[in-house]
């Protein structure tokens, strides 16, 4: 059907909800269906009871269903909103994303036009609860903030995936993703382990599977980020997690390089890759150029050099499989 559902995914988010809530309270222009789906993933708190509460005390027209997800990750979460909702343009909200008060508006029309478009990102701006050292303001753009290209357009070929924050997803694809027998290596974070990478596995599929991945500029919102992810400790431990699922995304990447998807790269080949990169960072950083930025990134390879080793039988299994399947387009 045609409209807008938008999907919350809420862990513990009882201290948060309540500002996203009142952005999309705010969505003006809405002359299209508009449904808002809040999925509990297995929070430990009264997050649940506090939504209902709050939407009812801001009173707005809109649609609002609270369901529960016992099974904890973000693509979990997101799987059951999607099998729950009525309408074919979707849109994911973080329990952190305030969208402004058109982004709902914009990505009606923008998918209305382009039906050949499958995801389309948006572009958003940091809200710190505290301000942040100089070390994580030099890597903010990896709490999904900021222009994802240098203007609006399709990045199918050029960064190949946007970020998950206010993601907007055309549904019809991704539910014949699912019929065709696609699905999800990767669940995304649960709790507080920070792996991630979902949403570019998403991407990566999508193209595979012949559609856009596009990037709006002007679909904008806020990523509020709290006190406690704002420093080195937590932004290490996001980069480890990032590098240890994407040891499993390197042979979407391989693939979607090749022409008409057929000739995937062996285990061997990525490890072998993989072992180059490793040692090529680490001995940036024994020279000691650029300190926390070279331990940084000398993290994320170490740790996908171990998920390939820990996972070797999976993602091995990955690299034969990912070109014999019935979703990809040949």
């Amino acid at each position: 059907m045609n409209g807008v559902s938008i999907i919350v995914c809420c862990y513990n988010s009882a201290d948060r909800i309540g500002y996203v809530l009142k952005h999309l309270a705010l969505q003006k222009n809405i002359h299209f269906p508009l449904e808002i789906i809040l999925i509990d993933n297995n929070s430990s708190d009264l997050t649940g009871d506090i939504v209902l509460s709050e939407w009812k005390a801001l009173g707005t027209p809109f649609k609002l269903i609270v369901e529960k997800e016992p099974k904890p990750g973000l693509s979990n979460a997101r799987n059951k909103g999607l099998a729950m909702s009525n309408y074919d343009i979707v849109i994911f909200c973080d329990d952190d994303n305030w969208l402004c008060d058109t982004y709902v508006e914009k990505a009606f029309f923008l998918m209305d036009k382009q039906l050949d478009v499958a995801i389309i990102g948006g572009c958003g701006e940091p809200y710190f609860e505290v301000s942040p050292p100089d070390e994580v303001v030099l890597h903010i753009e990896q709490y999904a903030v900021g222009p994802q290209a240098s203007q609006s357009g399709d990045v199918t070929q050029t960064k190949g995936y946007v970020y998950g924050a206010g993601i907007v997803v055309r549904k019809k694809f991704f539910v014949e993703l699912y019929e065709k027998g696609f699905t999800f290596t990767l669940e995304g974070r649960k709790g507080n382990v920070l792996t991630s990478g979902e949403d570019y596995e998403l991407c990566q599929a999508m193209i595979l599977a012949g559609h856009k991945i596009y990037y709006e500029q002007t679909l904008e919102f806020k990523h509020y980020l709290t006190k406690g992810r704002l420093n080195l400790e937590y932004l290490i431990k996001m980069n480890e997690g990032f590098g240890y699922s994407f040891a499993f995304l390197y042979p979407y990447i391989y693939l979607s390089a090749t022409e008409n998807y057929s000739e995937s790269k062996s285990y061997s080949y990525i490890l072998f890759k993989q072992v180059c990169r490793t040692i090529m960072k680490a001995c940036v950083t024994i020279a000691g150029k650029r300190s926390f930025d070279s331990k940084l990134k000398w993290r994320v390879e170490y740790s996908i050099l171990k998920s390939l080793l820990i996972n070797r039988h999976t993602i091995a299994k990955l690299c034969r499989d990912l070109p014999l399947q019935t979703w990809i387009k040949k």
